[in-house]
Formats: C-alpha cells, sequence, structure tokens
C-alpha cells in the first residue's frame, strides 16, 4: 500500500512512498513527529544527506527501507534502538564509515540489506546475535577484516551474500552451521587458507561462488555432499591437488567453474551432469585423459578445457553432444 495511514487515533503508523520523485535531505525529516511509525519506506527516491541519530526514537518500527537514495554519512549507533525491526533495507545509497556494532541489538531481523554502499571496517562479531536472519547481503563495500566466526550462529540464514569486498583471513569453519543455506557468495575478495571441510554440511546450497580470492590446498571431498548444488564457482585461486571424485555426486549442476587455478589429475574425476550447461576448467595443470562421461551431459552448450596438459584421444562422444556450441580442448598431446 502506497502512501500514509493511520491508526485509530489518527496517528501516522505507515509512511510509504517509494518511487515518489522525493527530494530534498532525510535529516530534514522530523522523526520525532511519528512516534508510533510502525513502517517507513522511503525507497527509490533522490533523498541525500545522513541517516539522522533520532531515527533510533522510532521504538515502534518494524521495517525500514532506505533503499536507491542518495545518502550518505555513516549508519547512527543509534539504530540499534531500533529493536522491534523485522527488515531493515539500507542498500544502493552512499553510506560510509562502518557497520555499528549496536545493529547486534536487531535480534528480531530476518532481512538486512547493506550492498552497494561505501561502507568500510571490518563486520563486527555483533552480527552474530542476529539468529533470526534469513537474509544478510553486504556485498559492494568496501570491508576489510575477517569474516567472523560468530556468523555461524546465524542458524536461520538462507542467504549470504559477501562478495565485493576486501575482506581477509580464511573462511571460518563455523559458516558449516548453516545448514540453512541455498546461497553462499564470498567472491571477490582477498580470503586465504583452505576451503573448509565443513562446507559440505550446508547441504541446501544451490549457489556457492568463492571464485577470485587467494585461496590455497585441495577442493575438500565434503562438497560432494553438496546435492543440490546448481553453480559452483572456485575460479582464480590457486587451488590444487586432483579434483575429487565425489563431485560426481553434483547431478543438479548446471555450470562448473574451476578456470586458473592449479588442480592436475582431471582423468577420473567427474561423472554424468544431466543438466549441466557451462564447463571452464581451463588453464590450470590438468593431465590424463578426457573421461567418455562428458558425452552423457546432453545440455551442455559449452566445454572449456584449453591451456592444460590433456592426453590421449578427444572421447568420441563429445561428438554426441549436439547442444554444445564451443569447445576448447587446445592441446598438442591430443588426438583423435
Amino acid at each position: 500500500m502506497t502512501g500514509i495511514s493511520c491508526n485509530s487515533l489518527g496517528r501516522v503508523i505507515e509512511i510509504s512512498l517509494p518511487s515518489a520523485g522525493l527530494q530534498g535531505k532525510l535529516d530534514n525529516l522530523s522523526f520525532l513527529s511519528f512516534p508510533d511509525l510502525i513502517h517507513l519506506n522511503l525507497s527509490g527516491n533522490t533523498l541525500t544527506g545522513t541517516i539522522p541519530a533520532h531515527i533510533g526514537t522510532l521504538y515502534k518500527l518494524m521495517s525500514l527501507d532506505l533503499y536507491a537514495n542518495s545518502i550518505s554519512g555513516s549508519i547512527p549507533l543509534d539504530i540499534g534502538n531500533l529493536v522491534n525491526l523485522n527488515e531493515l533495507d539500507l542498500s544502493k545509497n552512499y553510506l560510509d564509515s562502518s557497520i555499528p556494532s549496536t545493529l547486534g541489538n536487531l535480534t528480531k531481523l530476518s532481512i538486512l540489506y547493506l550492498h552497494q554502499n561505501r561502507i568500510s571496517g571490518s563486520i563486527p562479531p555483533q552480527m552474530g546475535n542476529l539468529q533470526d536472519l534469513v537474509t544478510l547481503t553486504v556485498y559492494q563495500n568496501n570491508l576489510t577484516g575477517p569474516i567472523p566466526p560468530a556468523l555461524g550462529n546465524l542458524m536461520n540464514l538462507n542467504k549470504l551474500d559477501l562478495s565485493n569486498n576486501i575482506l581477509k583471513g580464511s573462511i571460518p569453519s563455523t559458516l558449516g552451521n548453516l545448514t540453512k543455506l541455498t546461497l553462499l557468495y564470498l567472491f571477490e575478495n582477498q580470503i586465504s587458507g583452505s576451503i573448509p571441510p565443513e562446507l559440505g554440511n550446508l547441504t541446501s546450497l544451490n549457489e556457492l561462488a568463492l571464485n577470485q580470492n587467494n585461496l590455497i590446498g585441495p577442493i575438500p571431498p565434503a562438497l560432494g555432499n553438496l546435492v543440490n548444488l546448481d553453480n559452483l564457482d572456485l575460479t582464480n585461486n590457486s587451488l590444487a591437488g586432483s579434483i575429487p571424485s565425489s563431485l560426481g555426486n553434483l547431478t543438479k549442476l548446471t555450470t562448473l567453474y574451476l578456470s586458473y587455478n592449479q588442480i592436475s589429475d582431471v582423468s577420473k574425476a567427474f561423472g554424468v551432469y544431466p543438466h549441466l550447461t557451462y564447463v571452464d576448467v581451463s588453464d590450470n595443470m590438468l593431465f590424463g585423459e578426457l573421461s567418455p562421461n562428458w558425452g552423457e551431459c546432453q545440455n551442455l552448450t559449452e566445454l572449456q578445457f584449453y591451456g592444460n596438459m590433456i592426453t590421449g584421444r578427444i572421447p568420441p562422444e563429445i561428438g554426441q553432444l549436439t547442444q554444445l556450441g564451443v569447445l576448447g580442448l587446445s592441446s598438442k598431446q591430443l588426438t583423435g
């Protein structure tokens, strides 16, 4: 419902004016005039200025949506007073400074969107208090420091997107506690260390993207437990060793990206993927022969194996892939 709603006493309980062409400074709005406000939606306007500290007086507020404006400055500490908030969307603005630790007071939050801002500093461990969170997105910011292990307390989380930041350190094994996750995006950071085998506990995952980091070591065989995975992207790391045969369990995969690593033996790694459309394992250190199983992946449109040391014959079964439009197999050691 769009507009302004009042309760039976004539007090404003909802202001919903998305994409209404509103201009001016948000901090000129006197939030003190709306003590009974429950829902505030000013998304998709061109509001400027900062989020005023006195927004923290809206103790009854359950949803706050300031998405897609031009609001700048920091997130005020006083926002931690809004203890009845279920949804908080501050995404797609020009917010800077750090995430206040007082956000950890908002224990009723189910949705928290902070993405596409200029937020810096580290992720406060107090975020681990938000145990009702279902969605947490902070992508495309300037966050630094490690991923706090306390995020492993968010047992109801369905979507976690920390991509496109400057996060460092290792992936905490506690993320393996988030068994309701369907999406985990940590790509385009500076995360190092190995992939924790505990991620194999996330059997509800559809999307796992760890690409463009500094990950090392082997691909853990436990990732073969992610039988609902649709997309797996480990591109542009320094992963080494063999591709575990357990990846053959991932029969729901549609896209598989493993390029630009140091992965070796390929001969027995892959199974049959009836839904797979795109595979890129180029620019690794793969050796051995291509499996004839690729011929049973009937939906493949692109298969990239160039920049490796593949030997032997090209399996004739690949000729049965009627949907295949791109085949990259450049190797002087291939025949057939």
